[in-house]
């Protein structure tokens, strides 16, 4: 099956059509310098999926800055998904903002899988007031 693909990896941005040969996104994805890829359809087997808990985090990776739900385990200390073995954890209802050409942009995406062994740093939520700055002149797309 053939799907839209939006990849982030350190010095690019990747935008084409991929041929998935898994279940879903996260199971195809293995290169270690992909920061974060743009997930949509489809989810995978229902069978698979984990029941998670969301905390409203921000996070970055390389040149781009993350907020959105970050999902993980029930029960679990907040953003021990991003500290154990799961290289790709889910943020959900998500910005992903960085810089092309000079001109700050950010982009909405309804679920993105980042490398969560590449975070340089991953804490609370920035909250509106200090995402409006972190964001500031940023041209906001949906992704």
């Amino acid at each position: 099956m053939r799907i839209p693909f939006q990849g982030y990896a350190s010095d690019c941005t990747i935008t084409g059509e991929l041929e998935l040969d898994a279940d879903r996104l996260k199971d195809h994805l293995d290169r270690a310098d992909l920061l974060a890829a743009q997930a949509e359809e489809p989810r995978g087997p229902e069978q698979r999926r984990i029941r998670t808990t969301r905390h409203r985090t921000s996070a970055t990776f390389g040149p781009y800055t993350v907020t959105g739900d970050l999902h993980d385990r029930p029960g679990a200390p907040t953003l021990s998904g991003s500290h154990s073995g799961r290289p790709l954890v889910s943020f959900t209802d998500a910005t992903i903002a960085f810089t092309r050409a000079g001109r700050a942009v950010a982009l909405r995406a309804e679920t993105l899988l980042v490398n969560a062994h590449l975070a340089d740093w991953v804490g609370a939520d920035l909250g509106e007031r200090a995402q409006a700055a972190a964001f500031a002149g940023a041209h906001i797309e949906a992704g």
